[in-house]
C-alpha cells in the first residue's frame, strides 16, 4: 500500500481493503471539529392530505404491537397485520383492514407513492378523499395522503373525551388508534412514504397486499469487523453526517476513481463508540452509487461493478468506555461515473440526515 494511503489508514486504525490501487493522500494540518448533525438538503414541506386527528380515534389495547413480526412498524407508527395479506383477501375485499397506531405526541403522514395512486388508497376514521360514502368503498374514494395526529401524552380520563388523552395502550405506551382500510384493486406490493414528525425525508416501506415486497438487504459492519478509529474529524479532509465521519472524503473532489479496480474511492468510516447508524444510498441513485465495507462486497464489485455494491450498511460501533472514542471500518464507495453523490444516515430516534459527498466531482 502506498505511503499516502497508509496515512489515511492510520487515522482510522484499521487496514484498508486490499484493492491493488493507490490510496488516499495523507492529511495535512487541519482544524479539528466534532462530528455534528450535518446540514440536510433543502427541506421540502411534508405532503399535505387529509388530516385524521385525536378526535376521530377509536380505543383498544394492543399488547406486543411494536414487537410482533406480523405488524408493519415504522418508527412510532404500526399497521397491525401489515407484514402480509393473502392475495385472495385482497381480491375478495379490495384490500385489507389494518388498525393503525401512532405513539402519543407524534404526527405521522402516510402517502401512497405516485405510481400506485390510481389503484390504491387510504381510508381511515370514516375519511378518504372526503367523508366516505355508505356501502362499498373503492380506491377512487380513498385518499393518497393522510396525516395522523396522535393525542397528547397523559393519563386517560375516566370518561371518553374527543380531545384525549387516548386510553389505548401498546407495549405499555400510550397510543392513538384509528380503524380503517388500505384499498387496492389488485394484489401488489404497495409502496408507501412515511413522514415522521419533523423528519425532512420520508421512510419508504412496502405494504405486502397479496404480493411479497422485496426489501433491500442491509449489510452489517460490527465492532468485530472494525478497529480503533481516530477521535479527530478534520474539517478540510472529512465529511461528517451527524455522528458518522467519512475519512478523507473531501479530498476526492476532482480525482479519478483509483480503488476497487478504478470504480471508486477508498473512504474509511468512523462512528463514536456505543452508537449504531445506517448509511444508505437514496433510491434514485441505486445502481449508480454503492457502498463497499466487506471483502464479500468487494469481490462482487470486482465482478459486477457498481451494481454489486451494497446500498445500505448498518454500522455498530464497539461498546462505549469511560474514555471517548470511535470505531473505524475500512472500505469506500463506488460510482458509475464521477459525481457529487448524496448519502443518507439514520440513527434510531433521530431525524434522517443527508449529505453530499464529492466523488470525483465537487459538490
Amino acid at each position: 500500500m502506498a505511503a499516502a494511503s497508509a496515512a489515511t489508514a492510520a487515522a482510522v486504525g484499521v487496514v484498508l481493503l486490499s484493492t491493488g490501487d493507490s490510496g488516499t493522500r495523507g492529511p495535512t494540518a487541519s482544524r479539528v471539529v466534532r462530528a455534528e448533525p450535518a446540514a440536510t438538503a433543502a427541506r421540502l414541506p411534508h405532503p399535505k392530505g387529509v388530516t385524521v386527528d385525536c378526535s376521530r380515534r377509536s380505543e383498544a389495547n394492543f399488547p406486543g404491537a411494536f414487537r410482533a413480526s406480523r405488524n408493519l412498524v415504522v418508527g412510532p407508527l404500526v399497521l397491525i397485520g401489515g407484514t402480509y395479506t393473502p392475495a385472495d383477501v385482497v381480491r375478495e375485499f379490495g384490500g385489507n383492514k389494518f388498525p393503525l397506531l401512532v405513539k402519543a405526541g407524534h404526527t405521522v403522514t402516510v402517502r401512497v407513492s405516485r405510481a400506485a395512486r390510481r389503484s390504491a388508497g387510504l381510508a381511515y376514521a370514516g375519511l378518504g378523499r372526503r367523508p366516505l360514502p355508505q356501502g362499498k368503498v373503492t380506491p377512487a374514494d380513498a385518499a393518497h395522503t393522510m396525516t395522523f395526529r396522535a393525542c397528547s401524552p397523559g393519563p386517560a380520563p375516566k370518561d371518553y373525551r374527543p380531545g384525549g388523552p387516548s386510553g389505548s395502550k401498546a407495549d405499555g405506551e400510550s397510543v392513538t388508534f384509528w380503524s380503517g382500510f388500505v384499498l387496492a384493486s389488485a394484489p401488489a406490493c404497495l409502496p408507501l412514504e412515511v413522514y415522521v414528525d419533523e423528519d425532512p425525508s420520508p421512510r419508504r416501506v412496502g405494504l405486502a397486499l397479496g404480493r411479497r415486497c422485496e426489501n433491500p438487504t442491509v449489510a452489517r459492519a460490527t465492532c468485530g469487523t472494525g478497529g480503533t478509529g481516530s477521535t479527530d474529524v478534520l474539517q478540510d479532509r472529512d465529511v461528517a453526517i451527524g455522528p458518522l465521519a467519512l475519512i478523507g472524503a473531501r479530498r476526492m473532489a476532482g480525482r479519478a476513481p483509483d480503488a476497487f479496480r478504478r470504480r471508486g474511492y477508498k473512504i474509511p468510516v468512523t462512528l463514536p463508540t456505543g452508537m449504531t447508524a445506517t448509511l444508505s444510498v437514496p433510491q434514485r441513485r441505486k445502481g449508480r452509487v454503492g457502498l463497499v465495507f466487506s471483502h464479500r462486497t468487494q469481490d462482487r464489485v470486482w465482478r459486477l461493478g457498481v451494481r454489486g455494491a451494497d446500498t445500505a450498511v448498518r454500522f455498530t460501533a464497539c461498546p462505549a468506555t469511560s474514555e471517548p472514542g470511535r470505531t473505524g471500518w475500512a472500505g469506500g464507495l463506488v460510482v458509475d461515473r464521477r459525481r457529487c453523490a448524496e448519502l443518507a444516515l439514520r440513527v434510531a430516534g433521530a431525524p434522517s440526515l443527508t449529505r453530499r459527498v464529492p466523488l470525483g466531482r465537487r459538490c
